[in-house]
């Protein structure tokens, strides 16, 4: 099985060469085994996913919430105009509104100068996320998502990749101080990899919170995420979606802090090996 990072940056994407060490495009991973090509978001990262997919028959996409940086790159992905590409999609449905309702409303032509009936994939799925735990099987391989409402205003999914008593949790824009007692320890114990948010230093955010008062911004610190690595029993923990104002020379000293911790900092186009 094998992951690669194709967007690991959070709110909006960074093009400046002082990013392009971490990357500057926004949340995107894929996980493969010889069976099943899966995508976790689609930011800016989905556009060079995309090229790498072109000869892909089968491809399974999850979305953890409809925020741009998490969804930029979906119009533009390439085998969405392949009629050899079979796509399955999975989000959230908010309130009254499917999944379904939400790509059309986001492909607005008011926006975009085309719109899903465009897409040329001879099998074309969208499909709502609605219960707050759910379970999709994939050619074996078990997909669990868990709703998570730290994140304003709709809250997000999280999502553990489950095969061959391998468990990989992919958990991005997500408060871990405000969910310790909600199920999300149980979600993620132990994960082999755990992928998750990892927005702010504890610094930043207790200075941004002293200079205008407010207090959810639905992100954890470093500092947060370090903690449940032992609590939670991870055996690898990556650092992702970062702040799109931490630059490379910022991430460099975090990583260098960080070493002696066993934690890793996700790095675009890196690819891990499970």
């Amino acid at each position: 099985m094998k992951i690669k990072f194709y967007g690991v940056r959070g709110s909006y994407p960074r093009a400046e060469a002082r990013f392009l060490k971490y990357g500057g495009n926004t949340s995107c991973i894929i996980v493969k085994n010889d069976k099943s090509t899966i995508i976790f978001d689609a930011g800016t990262g989905l556009l060079k996913a995309g090229e790498s997919l072109l000869k892909e028959k089968n491809i399974f996409m999850f979305i953890t919430h409809t925020h741009y940086d998490h969804m930029q790159g979906f119009p533009f992905f390439s085998p969405f105009f392949r009629k050899e590409t079979n796509t399955n999609i999975y989000g959230p449905s908010i309130k009254d509104k499917s999944f379904q309702d939400i790509i059309d409303m986001y492909m607005n032509p008011f926006f975009l100068p085309f719109s899903v009936a465009d897409f040329e994939n001879r099998k074309f799925s969208i499909k709502s996320l609605e219960k707050d735990d759910e379970k999709i099987n994939i050619n074996g391989i078990i997909i669990k998502g868990k709703k998570i409402q730290s994140h304003p205003l709709f809250g997000v999914y999280i999502f553990s990749y489950e095969s061959n008593n391998q468990k990989i949790v992919y958990a991005t824009d997500v408060d871990v101080s405000k969910e310790m007692n909600n199920g999300f320890l149980d979600f993620i114990d132990g994960a082999d990899i755990l992928i998750i948010d990892s927005y702010f230093s504890e610094q930043k955010l207790s200075n941004l919170r002293k200079s205008n008062g407010y207090e959810n911004y639905g992100h954890s610190t470093f500092e947060s995420v370090l903690k449940i690595k032992d609590l939670a029993n991870i055996k690898k923990l990556f650092f992702y979606h970062y702040n799109p104002k931490y630059d490379d020379k910022y991430l460099e000293r975090l990583e260098k802090r960080y070493q002696k911790e066993g934690v890793f900092f996700s790095k675009e186009c890196e690819e891990v090996i499970v």
